[in-house]
């Protein structure tokens, strides 16, 4: 079954592509199918978020353009201990999407912290046997457009 998802920014829809591609049987794809030189288009608009003990979402990787548009590294921290809002929420509700779908999504707004921006995200879900969601993978496009 192929996800309708509308996206405006090629390197998403590239991105994508390429979770699609992974996908062996309609399996969902693992973190180590990606060769970080295949994402080479998107590296700095990464972020994983991984399942930790509990069920918290632990930020794994906190790509570095993403880093200097909000201008702090959350890396190795907790979504729930985020400190923005409405940020935390739309991250929250998001990765909770995504678990409960088990398809990607595409989504966009605004911010205006710490320059008003414009975005779009594409979150894709991440299963090391197939199945079992372990991670998620969000790729994230700023514009500076209103």
């Amino acid at each position: 079954m192929t996800e309708s998802i509308h996206l405006e920014h090629p390197d998403l829809v590239r991105l994508l592509d390429l979770w699609r591609q992974k996908r062996p049987g309609g399996a969902l794809p693992g973190r180590g199918m990606f060769d970080p030189i295949e994402l080479k288009f998107m590296l700095g608009h990464i972020l994983l978020i991984e399942l930790a003990d509990g069920g918290r979402l632990r930020v794994r990787l906190h790509g570095s353009r993403l880093v200097d548009q909000v201008r702090h590294d959350h890396t190795g921290r907790f979504l729930d201990e985020w400190p923005y809002q409405p940020a935390k929420d739309d991250l929250l509700q998001a990765c909770a999407r995504v678990l409960e779908t088990r398809r990607p999504l595409a989504v966009g707004g605004k911010v205006s912290s710490p320059v008003p921006v414009t975005y779009e995200a594409l979150w894709l879900p991440l299963a090391a046997d197939g199945t079992r969601i372990d991670m998620l993978m969000c790729g994230k496009q700023y514009e500076r457009r209103w």
